[in-house]
């Protein structure tokens, strides 16, 4: 269940969206981790537009799993009929 949801998140993470430019929340992402991995002793810094993209990604992959277990749960004890 938990990589379904990861799959479910990911996929509409990686769509492009023009406030970040034209580009998607996940390669904005991945994009941060590569800059901050090129300074690799030395920490992303609190204005750094890591912390935004990284709070945004797991407030949207939490919300995913949380909803998809009340939907399967609730699903699975009939809950939906």
């Amino acid at each position: 269940m938990h990589l379904l949801t990861l799959f479910g998140w990911s996929v509409p993470s990686g769509i492009a969206i023009k406030s970040y430019g034209d580009t998607s929340l996940l390669a904005a992402f991945s994009a941060s981790i590569g800059e901050n991995l090129a300074n690799f002793p030395q920490g992303p810094g609190l204005e750094d537009k890591f912390w935004l993209y990284l709070l945004t990604w797991h407030i949207g992959l939490f919300s995913t799993m949380l909803l998809g277990q009340i939907g399967w749960q609730g699903r699975k004890q009939g809950y939906f009929k």
